[in-house]
């Protein structure tokens, strides 16, 4: 099945994926999967992170046209540092000269468990290279010079900055977040107040806090949701990615605050 590829700026580009340990058919599915993506996008390497599944798969495809499928890689040689000029799906429209090197060794799993060593040279192994970088949650921008980072960020910016994009500025379920997380931190500060032998009269106080923070929390998980909601109308490019990471993050400060506010009463009530 054809997935949809992940493009900047789509943060779960960055989740490290662990090394897979299960050998099975859901392996077996993903890869198919990466294969018809590959083909469907006429493309010669493809990581499962760019298809937002975190597991440590490459497909790669070879002088031959065969597909090799690399579980869990890593690096044992590299030699002939030298400097390429590369584009991914996930920066669309964009170039940017990457250190790498010419010779690369990895030892890695097939689609059995079974460990097999693969040995790449020129452009196989710079491709190989920007694979195993996804694999690690890193991108270009991560291997490119600190001093030229922000001028290819900025050239990202203005070219997939275009109406109905996804956002790269702050937005204002951004701002609204910030706010809740400095609420939690201090609701967090205070439910440990008793450690610190203050009067029953000024834990009564903190108390008082950490309940108006609760109804406050409240009411700021709704206006983010509704917010969130709004603003994934307007870039309606990554609509599902951007509800997705508006739904969990609001799940997790529900559990957080829920979470502090049982500690505040039963510590401070």
């Amino acid at each position: 099945m054809v997935k949809e590829l992940i493009i900047y700026p789509d943060s779960r580009i960055h989740i490290k994926p662990p090394d897979l340990r299960r050998f099975d058919e859901s392996l077996f599915s993903l890869l198919d999967d990466i294969k018809d993506t590959m083909k469907a996008n006429n493309l010669t390497a493809l990581s499962a992170n760019q298809l937002a599944v975190s597991k440590s798969v490459i497909v790669l495809k070879d002088e031959n046209g065969d597909y090799l499928e690399i579980i869990n890689p890593r690096e044992l040689t590299k030699k002939d540092r030298f400097i390429s000029t590369e584009s991914t799906p996930y920066y669309p429209n964009i170039t940017t000269d990457v250190p790498r090197y010419k010779y690369l060794k990895v030892i890695y799993q097939d689609r059995f468990g079974k460990q097999q060593y693969l040995t790449a040279e020129n452009e196989k192994a710079v491709v190989l290279q920007r694979m195993i970088d996804y694999c690690y949650g890193a991108t270009l921008a991560n291997r490119i010079n600190p001093k030229v980072r922000d001028v290819f960020e900025k050239q990202v910016d203005q070219i997939n900055h275009i109406e109905g994009a996804c956002p790269v500025e702050p937005l204002k379920r951004d701002y609204i977040k910030s706010f809740m997380t400095k609420l939690l931190f201090l609701q967090f500060l205070t439910v440990f107040s008793k450690l610190f032998n203050f009067s029953a009269s000024t834990v009564s106080l903190f108390y008082s806090f950490d309940i108006y923070i609760s109804i406050a929390m409240i009411f700021l998980l709704i206006a983010y949701l509704i917010i969130g909601y709004k603003e994934s109308k307007i870039y309606s490019n990554c609509s599902s990615c951007f509800m997705s990471y508006t739904v969990a993050t609001f799940f997790q400060y529900l559990f957080v605050s829920v979470v502090l506010f049982i500690a505040s009463k039963y510590l401070l009530g």
